[in-house]
């Protein structure tokens, strides 16, 4: 597999290792969507309707940082994606947010996504990965943050669910210009 050419391609990439995450032999997640940031209040009331385990991929942007070197210009991309994961157990929040009888809970999804197991996925293993560690080649996932989502509002709205925002940044894809015959100052 090689270093992914568009952002479309690593959400892709990442949307396919969560989609294939298991949890006792069963999917991980019963639902796993893509939202842009401009679409978090859909993306909310999505956590509040849907599947029993759910996670909303939702890209954020990029970073970029540049590096001179003589005549050369090195720029190294850094995608920043959230996920917002949810279990549900009806009238239970704690086994929603710890688990309980034939219920992962949501931390151990959250565990679960951050790899219990690291390490690179194998391109065309088929084999359940981790999110986290080498996603292409030159391409990583690091974990930034994991914290349980307060909810505000109605206080029943998320009755049993347990939600966890877990920040990523996808690190890598560099490009290299040469800027002709003069060093850059």
């Amino acid at each position: 597999m090689t270093t992914p050419s568009s952002t479309e391609e690593l959400l892709d990439a990442v949307q396919a290792c969560l989609e294939q995450l298991r949890w006792e032999g069963e999917p991980a997640f019963g639902r796993v969507a893509r939202f842009d940031q401009l679409d978090l209040a859909v993306a909310v009331e999505e956590l509040q309707a849907t599947a029993d385990r759910l996670c909303l991929l939702v890209y954020e942007g990029d970073r970029y940082e540049t590096l001179h070197a003589g005549r050369q210009i090195h720029v190294r991309r850094t995608a920043l994606v959230s996920l917002l994961m949810a279990d549900r157990q009806v009238a239970n929040r704690t086994e929603a947010v710890f688990g309980g009888l034939g219920l992962p809970g949501v931390v151990a999804l959250k565990d679960l996504v951050l790899g219990l197991a690291p390490g690179p996925m194998p391109p065309g293993s088929g084999l359940p990965k981790p999110v986290t560690g080498r996603l292409f080649p030159g391409v990583y996932v690091r974990p930034v943050s994991a914290t349980p989502l307060p909810h505000e509002g109605r206080p029943d709205a998320l009755v049993g669910r347990g939600v966890w925002l877990v920040r990523l940044e996808l690190v890598g894809g560099q490009l290299d210009f040469d800027l002709g015959q003069q060093p850059i100052v």
